[in-house]
């Protein structure tokens, strides 16, 4: 048997790969000023009388920058997991034995905490087939991640 989520990430990896110079793009554009802040700071510690206490202040400096730099990577690439498009996500999936069908919107989840910071994932979910039970909706970019407990089968339905 394949492992869970093989068959969603190959189609999903399929359909990001083929615009890595985009995505390279979107990243330095998101970058930009955080490169910026550390030329900045790396110019104003060497500009100044070097010291314990100037270096000090220039390393707890740099570590706000990277960590925030981090947690935008984070959030970046983890919102770049599924197609912003619905009609590039599969219509249907099976998890657990059941069918489940495709939202049309994505939805956020504001509160994925990473070593970073808190990062808002834009997720897209799937409706239990059989509206009358009381299935969860589930979200494979969140279970293909980890973000949803222990992940289980999640297939394609034909």
């Amino acid at each position: 048997m394949s492992s869970p989520n093989s068959a969603y990430s190959i189609l999903l990896g399929s359909i990001l790969a083929s615009d890595l110079e985009t995505l390279e793009r979107q990243l330095a554009v998101l970058l930009h000023e955080d490169i910026a802040r550390v030329d900045e700071l790396v110019f104003r510690f060497l500009s100044q009388p070097i010291s314990p206490a100037a270096f000090l202040h220039f390393e707890k400096e740099l570590q706000e920058i990277v960590r925030e730099v981090g947690r935008k990577v984070m959030e970046f690439t983890s919102n770049e997991c599924e197609p912003e498009s619905h009609q590039d996500a599969p219509h249907d999936v099976t998890y657990q034995g059941g069918g489940y069908r495709r939202m049309k919107d994505k939805t956020p989840n504001r509160y994925v905490d990473t070593t970073f910071g808190r990062i808002t994932l834009w997720r897209r979910g799937y409706r239990y087939w059989h509206r009358g039970d009381k299935e969860s909706t589930i979200f494979p970019v969140e279970l293909i991640l980890g973000l949803a407990g222990v992940y289980k089968l999640l297939r394609f339905v034909s």
